[in-house]
């Protein structure tokens, strides 16, 4: 009798990470089309000693969320607060990428609080 629980409970399990498994799979798509393979560039215009520290964790913020993605939003805001931005008297950012190789795009903000969306599309 236990044996027969056993396996039945198994079966479930089985069941239910299958279904786990579909959701999140249906949830998160992969990309159709093309993505972006490469993050030349990505930085902060900022003077001095800031720049040092906020340029590589923007650009490091840029490929996580960028990188095999056909699109996505970027901003400095998502590594420092915009009172930090502002104290390193930085003014704007910009993304230079490319798509399965291509030629590389650059996107330059205007203003810290813009967003640029690098995209494939």
């Amino acid at each position: 009798m236990h044996e027969i629980c056993l396996v039945r409970f198994a079966a479930v399990a089985a069941l239910i990470s299958a279904i786990t498994a579909g959701i999140a799979a249906a949830a998160d798509p992969a990309p159709s089309g093309p993505v972006i393979d490469e993050v030349a560039e990505a930085g902060i215009y900022c003077p001095g000693r800031d720049a040092e520290e906020l340029g590589p964790k923007f650009f490091a913020r840029v490929e996580q969320d960028c990188l095999g993605n056909s699109s996505c939003r970027v901003s400095p805001l998502d590594i420092a607060t915009e009172a930090e931005l502002v104290a390193a008297k930085c003014t704007r950012f910009f993304v230079q990428f490319s798509c399965l190789g291509g030629a590389l795009t650059e996107l330059e903000s205007q203003s810290l609080k813009d967003v640029l969306t690098p995209s494939c599309m």
